[in-house]
C-alpha cells in the first residue's frame, strides 16, 4: 500500500470522527493548491451537468475539507505534543502533509512554511496564505498563531515583536472562545 493510498484510507476512516471546529467561510479563495498538479491523475467520473450532480460534489468537497481539517488539527497536536498527546513529529508531519494533499489551505500554508511534503519553503507565500486564511475564517487560531511566529521570527515579513504579541494574544482569545463552545 503506497503512502497516498494509506493517507486516503486514513481520511476515509476518520470522517465519522470529525469535530466541527472551524467554519471554512471561503476556502477556495485562499487555496493555492499544489494538488492542482495532481489533477491530471484524477478523472471526473461525472459527465452529467445536472444540478443534482453539482450539489453532490459540494457535499463531497465539504466532507473532504472536514476530514482534512481533522487531520490537520490532529497532526498539529501530535507534532507539538498538545491535547494530551506525546510529541511525535513524524506522525504530526504526515497528518499535516495529508491534509495539504487534500487542499486544506492552512495545511498547504504550513507545508510552505516548513518546506514539507514536496513544497519548496517559501516564507513570503506562507505568510500571505496565513494572512488570507485568518481574514477569510474570521480568526482561525492556527493562522493567528503562525502569523505570530512569522512576525516573531521575521519569516516572510519584517521582524515586529508588537505584531507577534498581537497575533499571539488573538490566538489565545480565539482558542479560549472555541473551548467555551
Amino acid at each position: 500500500m503506497s503512502a497516498v493510498e494509506h493517507n486516503q484510507t486514513t481520511v476515509q476512516s476518520s470522517r465519522a470522527q470529525l469535530p466541527h471546529t472551524m467554519s471554512m467561510k471561503d476556502t477556495t479563495t485562499t487555496t493555492t493548491t499544489a494538488a492542482a498538479d495532481d489533477s491530471s491523475s484524477s478523472t471526473d467520473s461525472s459527465t452529467d451537468n445536472s444540478s443534482g450532480s453539482s450539489s453532490g460534489g459540494n457535499e463531497e468537497n465539504k466532507e473532504t475539507l472536514q476530514a482534512a481539517q481533522w487531520l490537520f488539527e490532529e497532526g498539529m497536536a501530535w507534532y507539538y505534543g498538545s491535547n494530551f498527546k506525546k510529541v511525535d513529529e513524524k506522525k504530526g508531519r504526515l497528518m499535516v502533509a495529508t491534509a495539504a494533499s487534500l487542499s486544506l489551505p492552512i495545511a498547504v500554508a504550513h507545508c510552505y512554511y516548513r518546506g514539507w511534503s514536496g513544497y519548496t519553503e517559501d516564507l513570503t507565500k506562507a505568510f500571505q496564505m496565513f494572512t488570507d486564511i485568518e481574514q477569510n475564517t474570521n480568526g482561525y487560531h492556527w493562522a493567528q498563531d503562525m502569523l505570530g511566529d512569522c512576525y516573531d521570527e521575521g519569516d516572510g515579513t519584517e521582524l515586529d515583536y508588537a505584531q507577534a504579541f498581537h497575533w499571539y494574544v488573538y490566538r489565545c482569545v480565539a482558542f479560549s472562545v472555541r473551548l467555551q463552545l
